[in-house]
């Protein structure tokens, strides 16, 4: 019964619009971030996928690689080789007491490890709201999925 519930809560959200939101894509010393207001010197990188009119916030994929790249799991984010980025589909996931549907997203990371050389690719794992506007947890590996009885 719980589980059909679920189900059914998923697909739900699943078919729901997502709101849109402007997007900035700055570089302040050296570093390129991404926020929700212009830029502070007005400087903006080039070949920026965002515009000024209405661009729409970070989304899936592009937030999980926006969040990867200001990690502290890694020694040096900014450095990181991101090889693939790729949708892995609706999962459970439990907050204090209660099941959200999280979409998943893995990327295959190869971080620049404390010596300055890349060890290989490792898969991490993304989870996002259900609008995927917020980072609900990103770690090594695959998350197991939360009990749902």
């Amino acid at each position: 019964m719980i589980r059909r519930m679920l189900v059914c809560f998923i697909a739900l959200l699943s078919s729901a619009a997502p709101a849109v939101a402007q997007t900035y894509r700055c570089e302040a010393g050296g570093r390129v971030t991404f926020q929700q207001q212009p830029c502070s010197d007005g400087k903006r990188v080039a070949g920026s996928a965002s515009t000024d009119a209405g661009a729409p916030a970070l989304r899936g994929a592009a937030l999980c690689e926006s969040h990867a790249r200001s990690a502290s799991v890694f020694p040096d984010p900014l450095d990181l080789r991101i090889a693939s980025v790729r949708y892995l589909g609706a999962k459970a996931w439990r907050v204090h007491s209660e099941l959200i549907a999280a979409r998943s997203y893995g990327l295959s990371i190869n971080p620049r490890n404390r010596q300055g050389g890349y060890d290989g690719e490792s898969l991490f794992e993304c989870l996002l709201s259900e609008d995927e506007a917020r980072v609900l947890h990103f770690g090594a590996g695959p998350v197991p999925a939360a009990k749902t009885e």
